[in-house]
């Protein structure tokens, strides 16, 4: 699913994160403009997934979930003046990426998988 950007009309946006809340599906979205948007939809208006191989589920539900690690890195440096220290994102195997301050930031340079 994409977005167009009310600020600057750049059409085709994928959202930078992902939550459920109260029966709807919430996507957050950044643009290169800057400009940042959420945008809610309920969670029957998406289709039940067709059959066939599943992704394994998310071993962390009640993070935040992000499309890219690019996405996650963004969000990273702007949440490190609140907690103090820098989070990292990493790739979880459901499929998204997540940020966490568990563990040292070498350890997710390299590639490993958490």
């Amino acid at each position: 699913m994409t977005d167009n950007c009310p600020r600057c009309a750049t059409s085709g946006i994928a959202p930078a994160s992902e939550r459920r809340h109260a029966g709807q599906v919430i996507h957050g979205y950044a643009c290169t403009c800057g400009h940042r948007w959420a945008t809610s939809r309920m969670v029957d208006a998406y289709p039940a997934p067709a059959a066939g191989p599943s992704k394994p589920e998310c071993p962390t539900p009640a993070k935040h979930r992000y499309a890219t690690p690019e996405a996650a890195a963004r969000v990273s440096q702007q949440t490190q003046p609140a907690f103090g220290k820098r989070l990292n994102p990493y790739q979880c195997r459901c499929g998204w990426v997540h940020l966490t301050s568990l563990a040292d930031p070498a350890r997710y340079a390299s590639g490993d998988a958490a």
